[in-house]
């Protein structure tokens, strides 16, 4: 039956390409052979962008785009599921099945219809094998006319006949066929023989946030295809978390690898994007650290301190980077050290235990004494100068007595 040709087809995509979402499964991306085999678009391939395109029409989203995505739902199976449901619920409401569907068999697609449409987690299938196995075996094989025709009509229902005779003309359907059945005996042969190392992959589970990201691409991607202005400001929103969450790791890995001037570039954009405040006051101790090792000369970290005091002004942590490197920078003297530092020992008096702010007061007192030294050789100085200045004075002042005395005796 078409239907389990179809979850065979979504199955072998997911394994020959990496467990990757297809993420388009509606009528206009299931084509039909003339033996009746069932084959998924390559929606990589340029010839197929017209889907793409088709997608983002009004009636395409509201029949087989989901409406809501949750961040933490598994978006490799997810939108998979919704809209194989969807293309299976639309083709068996849009014609007759032939020959028809047993009550029990209708009864077992409604309910594996509604485990992949279901809001619940737990009640969606959690792997197409688990659902393969839930689908009914109809051995019955339906007249294959009707089952091209149908997929056709709904097409054209849905998107127009002009495209329907576009997309299911004759010499357009004969090099899609060529081209899907190429494509899929290529990805088929290529990695067959690499399915039992991408099955350990998978199963080791994501590395270091990678796929944490990948689906959120996928989610968004979702959203823009719906174009609306909520579904936009979503992407927005969930973009730019997304920026910050890759900043992250960026960071992470070349502060690892000692890549220090770009870690501390993207240390620089954090402090601008990240909104996580926890997360934001160890950003900017990083950031600190490394404009002092980097570029000592410079008063980078200095009004980097200055910056992370003034957002988290009761940070002890951020008080200690911002006054040890106060106390580090060459390019200030004493008196502006000594104007920045105590308002900041006042509040966290715990800075004078670092080894940068012991050293800054010893040199500090170093500094005070040797001025004490100088104003005392200098008081001393113009004191003996004023001494030498007295005496000078009084022996003028002497010599002026005696000539005085020296002129009265002289007189007859």
């Amino acid at each position: 039956m078409w239907i389990k040709q179809l979850l065979i087809q979504i199955e072998q995509y997911h394994r020959c390409r990496n467990y990757q979402c297809y993420k388009y499964i509606n009528p206009y991306t299931v084509l039909v052979t003339k033996n009746d085999d069932i084959l998924l678009l390559d929606m990589d391939a340029q010839s197929n962008e017209f889907v793409l395109k088709n997608m983002q029409k009004r009636a395409m989203r509201e029949h087989f785009v989901k409406p809501v995505v949750h961040i933490k739902e598994s978006t490799k199976i997810t939108l998979d599921l919704y809209g194989y449901a969807k293309t299976i619920q639309f083709i068996l409401a849009s014609m007759k099945a032939s020959p028809d569907l047993t009550r029990w068999e209708e009864y077992r697609l409604s309910r594996i219809i509604e485990k992949c449409l279901s809001e619940d987690s737990k009640k969606r299938y959690k792997d197409l094998k688990q659902m393969e196995k839930e689908l009914p075996d109809i051995r019955r094989k339906a007249d294959s006319r009707i089952r091209r025709i149908g997929i056709a009509v709904i097409a054209s229902f849905l998107l127009g006949t002009g495209m329907y005779t576009c997309l299911y003309g004759r010499q357009i359907r004969k090099e899609q066929e060529k081209q899907v059945q190429t494509e899929n005996i290529k990805h088929i042969e290529t990695d067959m023989g690499n399915i039992v190392q991408e099955d350990a992959n998978a199963a080791a589970g994501p590395a270091d946030g990678l796929d944490i990201a990948e689906e959120k691409v996928n989610v968004m991607e979702q959203y823009l295809l719906r174009n609306t202005v909520k579904d936009n400001q979503e992407v927005i929103r969930q973009g730019e978390e997304l920026h910050r969450e890759i900043l992250r790791y960026l960071a992470a890995a070349y502060d690892r690898e000692q890549s220090k001037e770009r870690a501390l570039q993207i240390y620089r954009e954090l402090c601008a994007f990240e909104d996580q405040m926890e997360y934001l006051e160890d950003v900017y101790t990083q950031r600190i650290v490394l404009e002092r090792e980097l570029h000592p000369m410079e008063d980078m970290a200095v009004e980097t301190g200055k910056e992370a005091v003034e957002r988290f002004p009761a940070s002890e942590q951020l008080a200690k980077d911002y006054a040890e490197s106060v106390a580090m920078y060459t390019g200030l003297d004493q008196e502006e050290k000594k104007a920045i530092l105590q308002p900041l020992v006042e509040h966290f008096p715990k800075i004078r235990e670092l080894e940068s702010y012991i050293e800054w007061e010893s040199e500090q007192r170093t500094d005070v004494s040797e001025e004490n030294r100088e104003q005392k050789e200098t008081v001393s100085e113009e004191n003996r100068e004023q001494k030498e200045t007295v005496s000078e004075e009084n022996a003028k002042q002497g010599e002026a007595e005696e000539s005085d005395i020296w002129l009265v005796s002289a007189e007859p």
